[in-house]
């Protein structure tokens, strides 16, 4: 039996995530004279198809050789710090709001990105710097309610 190679495998979960997106953005109601018009299922949709295009591609494209190892062990720490820290984002985003989550997640990625290479207090800089942008950005650019927690600090 041959090998699955990493790429088709990904291609595979890249059409069973279509599937997904597409099953649950059927699930989505919309009334009848939002159907001709962009609505909540438009932009679902959208990244549906892209994952489509992705998976078919992954599955066709012809290997570049033996298949490497996919993640090493330090690379499998570093990935789920990232997921920690996404769930970090989450926790904060809920307890406390926008204006503290998005500063502290973009220091952790800064410092997770920056594999060394930026100081600690410079990764602050950016998370406080970015996390003011991306608050006044969808506060007063977008006019979108922004998430403020449920436990008030200012």
């Amino acid at each position: 039996m041959k090998k699955l190679s990493k790429d088709r495998l990904l291609g595979i979960i890249c059409l069973l995530l279509t599937a997904f997106i597409v099953w649950q953005t059927r699930q989505i109601p919309i009334r009848s004279e939002q159907f001709a018009t962009v609505g909540p299922r438009t932009f679902p949709m959208i990244a549906a198809v892209l994952f489509a295009i992705c998976g078919i591609y992954f599955i066709i494209k012809k290997p570049e050789g033996p298949d490497k190892v996919y993640m090493t062990k330090k690379e499998f720490g570093r990935a789920l710090i990232m997921w920690g820290a996404y769930l970090l984002y989450l926790a904060l985003l809920y307890f406390f709001g926008m204006k503290i989550a998005a500063p502290i997640a973009v220091f952790v990625m800064a410092l997770l990105f920056g594999r060394g290479k930026i100081k600690w207090w410079q990764a602050l800089l950016y998370g406080l710097i970015f996390g003011v942008c991306f608050y006044l950005l969808y506060v007063y650019a977008f006019k979108v309610r922004v998430p403020r927690g449920i436990i008030k600090l200012f």
